[in-house]
């Protein structure tokens, strides 16, 4: 029946080809001729049986675990509004500390790369017809793991980051046994500034928190900017 196993094929061209769905494949195109056979032995033509056989199976949405579609486009420009908006954010958290050297530099980065990411949501949308409407398949689990992994270096590199700084600042100090003098206010206002500045890049890990929301949200939704 290379009917049925041609349409089977088209159902599964947008999944990924994993062991998973290829063993599912198998089974759908087993359940559908056999189900086709039972159906003519009953009386009915291949192409009754083949179309009510079919119609049962017309999506594979919630088959497959873990798998759900999403509308690219709408996918883009909400992940974009939420960058845009945490690195606003934070932004707008270290223009107080502007008057620190190392938080001076960290402002005027955050001020260039909000105006860069400005600059892309507005490319994208002026060319959001050209190559973005469509939808795509994600595997949540994978989406999960990603999260997991990224807040797991995020914490490293804090670690890491931190145990630099404080090497630096207070490693004659450590060395030598000797206790730690901060000469006023502002040379506290550096070193908290020094621990404090690594904080900013928590807008990675959190996105990936958000694109895993924002996946399971607007899974299935009508794609709102056809009608822009």
């Amino acid at each position: 029946m290379n009917n049925v196993r041609s349409y089977v094929e088209k159902m599964f061209a947008k999944y990924p080809q994993t062991e998973e769905t290829l063993e599912l494949k198998e089974e759908v195109i087993g359940n559908l001729e056999a189900e086709i056979e039972d159906l003519q032995a009953g009386g009915y033509s291949f192409e009754e049986a083949f179309r009510l056989s079919v119609e049962k199976v017309s999506s594979l949405d919630g088959l497959i675990d873990g798998m759900q579609f999403v509308d690219v486009k709408k996918l883009v420009f909400g992940m974009l509004q939420w960058t845009l908006l945490y690195t606003l954010i934070v932004w707008i958290m270290t223009i107080p500390l502007n008057m620190i050297g190392v938080f001076r530099r960290a402002t005027w980065f955050l001020f260039l790369l909000i105006i860069l990411l400005g600059i892309v949501y507005l490319i994208l949308f002026l060319a959001r017809n050209l190559f973005l409407n469509r939808r795509a398949s994600v595997d949540l689990f994978k989406v999960a793991a990603i999260k997991r992994r990224t807040w797991l270096i995020w914490g490293l590199f804090l670690l890491l980051a931190w145990g630099g700084i404080t090497g630096v600042i207070f490693s004659s100090n450590i060395w030598f046994s000797t206790p730690v003098s901060i000469n006023g206010p502002y040379e506290f206002a550096n070193i908290f500034a020094a621990y404090l500045l690594p904080l900013t890049t928590i807008v990675v890990p959190l996105l990936t928190n958000r694109l895993e929301i924002y996946i399971e949200s607007h899974e299935g939704e009508a794609n709102e900017w056809d009608e822009i």
